[in-house]
């Protein structure tokens, strides 16, 4: 999980670089966006400008809390484990999230 909150997770590149080589030697690797960053929809100044009230940006942004980005890595735990080991690894905000 990338840090923040509100980075997306980084990209594969070609050649895989820093810490992702020796990942995919052991592991199936999952770069998971959290909730509002990268291609998980994101929350910029002008998708909340267009909600109008700050009452409905804060209704909004109430559902991108840690609380949720953990519960969203929970769901695909549940999905992609199915009985077996899942080994985790975050960094800054994401390590506070696991």
């Amino acid at each position: 999980l990338q840090g923040g909150p509100g980075h997306p997770a980084g990209r594969l590149s070609v050649p895989a670089s820093g810490w992702l080589p020796l990942a995919l030697r052991k592991y199936r690797v999952l770069l998971l966006d959290q909730r509002g960053t990268g291609r998980s929809s994101p929350v910029t100044t002008e998708s909340l400008a267009a909600l109008g009230t700050p009452e409905k940006q804060a209704a909004l942004l109430a559902h991108f809390r840690a609380d949720s980005i953990v519960r969203d890595c929970e769901i695909v735990r549940q999905r992609i484990a199915v009985g077996r080991k899942l080994t985790l690894l975050g960094q800054s905000f994401g390590g506070f999230c696991i």
